[in-house]
């Protein structure tokens, strides 16, 4: 279900969030080390920090695709400089900045607190259509009407054309006819009927 697939993708941004400002810190204490060797304990979660970074960071970008927030910015060199526009993912930026002047750290933890946002706003619709009884009636009539093509499938026949054509979307109309007058017929109101199409989509 949407609703807890979206879920399961805020607590992994949300931890991915955790885990870069941790990975900054230990990213800065390296940086003291720069003429000295490191502290063996810091090195190592250091490293260790990079490691689950890198693992993680192919899925919030899915996550991020997904949910429509934009994570790649242009970087562009200076013009005395001059050289190619540069592509960068913000989240790959974590680990490894191929930018000409680099990314400013602040940029990229608005674009995982903006992820996170707009996540908690998919969960609240998401929540809004569990418990919305119109919405699960919805569901099942349109499970009813995919029936016949379901059942054409199972022959051999390219459906998606089938629906997509004229004629199996008439069919589909000619459907929600019949279980129109059926549920008027069983005693169902016109009102509850009708709700179903006004239902958040």
């Amino acid at each position: 279900m949407i609703y807890f697939g979206t879920k399961k993708n805020l607590e992994d941004v949300e931890r991915f969030g955790g885990l870069v400002l941790e990975f900054w810190e230990k990213e800065e204490q390296m940086r003291e080390f720069r003429h000295a060797n490191p502290d063996p304990e810091v090195a190592e979660k250091y490293q260790e920090l990079r490691e689950e970074l890198a693992k993680k960071t192919p899925k919030i970008i899915r996550i991020a695709k997904s949910t429509g927030v934009p994570c790649t910015v242009h970087s562009y060199p200076a013009p005395a400089v001059g050289g190619p526009v540069i592509p960068v993912n913000l989240f790959q930026a974590i680990l490894h900045d191929d930018s000409h002047g680099g990314i400013d750290r602040q940029r990229i933890y608005d674009t995982i607190n903006t992820l996170r946002g707009q996540l908690e706003e998919k969960i609240r619709l998401e929540f809004w259509r569990i418990i919305n009884p119109a919405y699960w009636l919805g569901r099942i009539l349109e499970m009813v009407l995919r029936i016949p093509f379901w059942l054409l499938s199972k022959t051999g026949f390219d459906v998606t054309k089938i629906e997509d054509h004229f004629l199996g979307k008439f069919f589909k109309v000619l459907e929600v006819v019949a279980i129109f007058y059926l549920a008027i017929w069983l005693g169902v109101s016109e009102d509850a009927f009708t709700s179903l199409f006004s239902r958040g989509s």
